[in-house]
């Protein structure tokens, strides 16, 4: 979703976060927070309160070396970095070395992620933030130390670029997105870019015993794609890449029965099968048998030779992991988030296959929740707690940070590591 296809968005959706928040029987404190929501495939910011993100990119930066002559400037010259973030990034791969900081979830490159922070708050849609209080979003699975680490760059480093962060809470991703619904227990199966989890939370608080994950998500169901229109013949590489992830959005869907799907007539017509590829590179025809294959291994795996469990499965494993007397609640409130759920189809075959996985030992019916912006939950989620009067309390103050340099890794993990 482009920055313009989020600004239409943001005008048409209708205001549920005061219902919700209501629910809840709370209130909203009047002070604000910024809500950042990192994603393996994009990041997105914006103010507590409101109900979408102001700002939604590509997780991706690129930088260009610049030679600057002496005669240019006042100086002796040297080198100059030119730096270029989100879509901007993806469309100059051929001019720039293009980095993308997370992934599978967890940050890689905090010295890429610190300036994409920093361009998310310089963002004039942010208003050039230079002094806020901040709420960053983590992968549930995520160590302590790259916790540790995060508050050090977002406390520290951000000085180094004139942008003060007065107070900070991480919090998990999945947590959030329950929030999002409404909900404090309930399970959260998200599948994003690069990872897919499943998370089982109870009054607010993730079980991480029976926290459960796969490294299989969109990312995956585009490269798998790719290959399949290659094994067809078209002249198609990894530079093609955005291009693959278009048609995965605009044609792939999910089939409820794989083998009926690729053997029936192809359900699109045939001027939505083509597809343009740029310079002039031509237009290539993307038929039925490759697009459900491309969605396939999420729920079976194994036809790309993989042996790691299916999106149901690691839901039916979390839900068996906990308790009896929880799994009834669990199956009653599932809920579906990620850019990778909007896939058509999707919810169907989830539910599908989880019924047949827990119909000797569910108690209960399934019942799954979609109504939720599954491709900003998390950061909805955050955009409601940051706005609860007792939010505030819940971070750590930056005063607290710089005063105890000896011992600021315990007062992370004291405020921020639940």
């Amino acid at each position: 979703m482009n920055q313009d296809e989020l600004d239409e968005e943001h005008k048409n959706l209708p205001p549920t976060i005061e219902d919700k928040l209501n629910s809840m029987q709370t209130f909203v404190d009047q002070k604000e927070f910024v809500v950042i929501d990192n994603g393996t495939g994009f990041l997105k910011c914006g103010f507590s309160g409101e109900d979408l993100p102001r700002v939604s990119i590509p997780t991706a930066m690129g930088v260009k070396e610049i030679i600057i002559e002496a005669s240019q400037t006042n100086d002796q010259g040297g080198k100059k970095y030119s730096r270029i973030f989100g879509e901007k990034a993806q469309e100059k791969m051929n001019e720039y070395d293009v980095t993308h900081p997370i992934r599978r979830g967890v940050i890689e490159d905090f010295e890429t992620m610190k300036y994409c922070w920093h361009h998310l708050l310089s963002h004039k849609n942010m208003h050039n933030q230079k002094k806020c209080s901040l709420l960053v979003t983590d992968s549930p699975l995520n160590h302590k130390e790259n916790k540790i680490k995060m508050a050090e760059y977002l406390f520290d480093k951000l000085k180094d670029h004139n942008i003060s962060i007065e107070s900070l809470n991480i919090m998990d991703s999945s947590v959030l997105s329950l929030f999002a619904s409404g909900r404090t227990s309930g399970i959260v199966v998200e599948s994003g870019q690069g990872i897919t989890t499943a998370v089982p939370i109870f009054e607010g608080y993730a079980l991480p015993h029976a926290i459960k994950s796969i490294n299989l998500a969109g990312e995956d169901v585009t490269y798998n794609l790719l290959d399949s229109l290659v094994a067809q013949g078209i002249e198609v590489d990894n530079s093609h890449i955005n291009h693959i992830r278009k048609i995965k959005e605009q044609m792939c869907s999910v089939a409820l029965d794989y083998e009926r799907a690729i053997k029936a007539p192809d359900p699109l017509k045939e001027e939505s099968k083509l597809y343009e590829l740029p310079d002039n590179k031509g237009i290539i025809k993307v038929d039925h048998e490759a697009r459900f294959n491309a969605t396939e291994i999420l729920f079976n795996p194994e036809i790309i030779g993989s042996s790691i469990p299916s999106i149901p499965k690691i839901a039916f494993d979390s839900i068996y992991k906990c308790d009896q007397d929880l799994q009834i609640t669990l199956y009653n409130n599932i809920i579906l988030t990620g850019g990778t759920s909007l896939l058509p189809g999707f919810k169907d075959r989830f539910e599908q296959d989880l019924y047949e996985l827990a119909v000797d030992t569910a108690r209960t019916d399934i019942k799954i929740d979609i109504d939720l912006p599954r491709r900003h939950s998390a950061w909805v989620g955050g955009s409601m707690i940051a706005s609860l009067s007792t939010f505030d309390s819940m971070t750590i103050k930056a005063t607290d940070y710089e005063e105890n340099i000896e011992t600021r890794d315990d007062v992370v993990l004291k405020k921020l590591v639940f």
